[in-house]
């Protein structure tokens, strides 16, 4: 080979270089060339995560994935149909706005099976449930023959139920049932009275009717949240506390107050003293001063519902109202036609609804902190949160359905008929739904496998 044919493969190669090192660049930067406006366009990406992560995903059409998490890249700008699919389950299908340099990420997607049919697990005609989900468990009472109530302990892994007492209509009318002490004991309210039952083989019981006298008339008895050490009622106009392991009683409120919660050593109460007002006020029993006024409200029927995260629900149900008190921030937020509500396990969202609408209530969020999730003709018979937050199950007309939680174009994905039901559990897993209700003639407590 001559120096001169040396010289020319030299320059070629420069040459070369030369052009492809910018189109390599660019293409590294995430650039591709978009021959109809014959110019360098940025590209974008996708980022998604399903569960089950053993899916087929799909991109106009082709396949670009048999497993997540999945990055689809170099995308131009464009709107894509991404449709996922596994056999047993429903698809998920979605078009999706791919924007230059950024990436769209989808981690909220849920595969739910399909063709599912409920599983009875306890054939009981159960009038009450409290469910520890954590530990898969839920604490029943059940309607029986000649006006009989059973409590029972159901094993939600096994499918599986022990009886743990029962009770005659007569002796004892029952109006509550909590799991307490991390779900070693329950505590079964009745009227004018508290029991609390071991819920191991020895079934320890200790009632309060029983310490106090059976003469004394007690009325609002409620334990303090997450503690079973003590125990407060309403006794002759006054507010009182027993303890259970000094068998003392002492007054805290001279009065009666209108509802009360207690947390800790702190007693949230809503007091009448205003002929047009409710006040809301809070006293702490580890100190000597008065009670300290929170808010206040129009006089009406409120209950002190609940207190999770810095925020204390308060209830109206005779005029459909809910009122979330930021205890925080010190700000009230009223939800107008509120039948029902549930908190989400964060203690981030509030899921609220009458009988035909869905919404979810965000109080850390400034913008937007209501979402209309879904407005139907039939009743809402029941609803709950799926665990990671992502969707929200409901049943209208004896079908279940589920939502995704975000604000715009959510799936809604269909279980089927279920019969008559009034209650819906979903485990930590996510993976199985229960419900109580009547499938066919048969009334107790349901499995359904969602994913």
């Amino acid at each position: 080979m001559t120096i001169t044919h040396r010289r020319i493969i030299y320059v070629f190669f420069i040459l070369i270089f030369l052009l492809a090192a910018p189109i390599i660049i660019l293409r590294v930067s995430g650039y591709r060339f978009n021959f109809t406006k014959r110019d360098w366009q940025k590209t974008g990406m996708i980022f998604l995560e399903t569960k089950p992560s053993e899916a087929n995903v799909y991109l106009d059409g082709a396949l670009v994935a048999s497993k997540t998490p999945a990055r689809l890249k170099d995308l131009a700008p464009n709107k894509y149909t991404l449709r996922i699919e596994k056999d047993g389950f429903q698809n998920w299908e979605k078009a999706i706005q791919v924007t230059e340099g950024q990436t769209k990420e989808i981690q909220y997607i849920r595969l739910f099976r399909s063709g599912q049919a409920p599983k009875l697990l306890v054939s009981e005609n159960i009038i009450l449930l409290a469910p520890e989900i954590k530990n898969n468990q839920v604490l029943a009472l059940a309607n029986r023959s000649n006006d009989d109530k059973a409590l029972l302990l159901i094993d939600l892994v096994r499918g599986e139920s022990r009886e743990i007492k029962s009770w005659d209509e007569k002796e004892k009318i029952i109006e509550k049932i909590e799991f307490i002490d991390n779900g070693a004991r329950a505590a079964v309210y009745s009227s004018g009275d508290l029991t609390l039952v071991g819920l191991n083989s020895a079934g320890i019981e200790t009632d309060l009717r029983e310490k106090l006298g059976r003469n004394k008339k007690i009325d609002k008895i409620k334990m303090p949240i997450g503690g079973s050490e003590s125990v407060y009622y309403i006794n002759e106009g006054t507010l009182k506390k027993y303890s259970w392991s000094t068998n003392r009683e002492e007054t805290i409120l001279s009065y009666e107050p209108v509802d009360y919660l207690v947390d800790g050593s702190k007693i949230y109460f809503l007091d009448n003293e205003s002929l047009d007002r409710t006040i809301l006020k809070v006293i702490d029993q580890n100190q000597s001063a008065e009670p300290r006024v929170i808010s206040s409200m129009e006089r009406g029927d409120y209950q002190l519902a609940e207190l999770d995260n810095n925020f204390l629900t308060i209830s109206n149900e005779e005029e459909n109202e809910i009122l979330v008190v930021d205890l925080k921030e010190n700000k009230n937020e009223w939800l107008k036609n509120a039948s029902f509500y549930q908190w989400s396990d964060s203690g981030t969202e509030m899921l609220f609804g009458n009988n035909y609408e869905l919404w979810v209530y965000r109080p850390l969020e400034k913008q937007n902190t209501y979402t209309l999730f879904t407005r139907v003709s039939n009743k809402i018979e029941a609803a709950n949160w799926y665990p990671v937050e992502s969707h929200i199950f409901y049943a209208e007309n004896g079908s279940v359905r589920a939502v995704e939680n975000i604000e715009k174009d959510g799936l809604t994905f269909e279980f089927g008929q279920c019969g008559k039901l009034n209650q819906i559990l979903i485990n930590d897993k996510g993976d199985k739904l229960f419900f109580f209700g009547e499938v066919g003639k048969t009334r107790g407590l349901y499995e359904l496998d969602i994913q």
